[in-house]
């Protein structure tokens, strides 16, 4: 990830891919390794803003999947001011479908974070993965968890 632009940045590794059945489903899973940008301090005082808003998103499931039936994921990528106000935001990926994606980010549009207060390794703007799941039984789930 680079930090400053808060885009993801291409780099070689081992993707590791495997097939399994959870609950009588077929399952896909990937593993790869993650690369650490500042401290593993700031990293756990971000992850920690990241699960607590001072005003929290609303993301509403869409329409058109709930009526067809569908459930499905969608991850953003946020950057984050120390003020706690989403500067940046795009879609890494919605799955199955566009629509997730799509609800996530008019959801997120007045979210406001808890601040992180600046130190000396903290950038002033930080990047971070905001992941959600869209559950028929459950609404949208953040962080995202399994569909019961």
């Amino acid at each position: 990830m680079d930090q400053t632009l808060c885009t993801p940045v291409a780099s070689n590794g081992v993707l590791l891919l495997w097939f399994e059945a959870k609950d009588g489903n077929p399952s896909v899973s990937v593993s790869y390794p993650k690369r650490n940008v500042v401290s593993a301090a700031t990293t756990a005082k971000v992850a920690a803003a990241s699960r607590s808003f001072t005003r929290s998103p609303r993301i509403e499931f869409p329409f058109s999947a709930r009526q067809a039936g569908m459930e499905g994921s969608a991850t953003l990528l946020i950057a984050v001011n120390h003020e706690g106000e989403i500067v940046q935001k795009r879609v890494l990926y919605s799955i199955p479908n566009k629509v997730f994606g799509d609800a996530a980010l008019m959801g997120v549009k007045r979210a406001l974070f808890n601040v992180i207060k600046p130190e000396a390794d903290t950038p002033k703007t930080v990047c971070m993965t905001m992941p959600l799941k869209y559950c028929l039984s459950g609404g949208v789930n953040y962080p995202s968890g399994a569909c019961k």
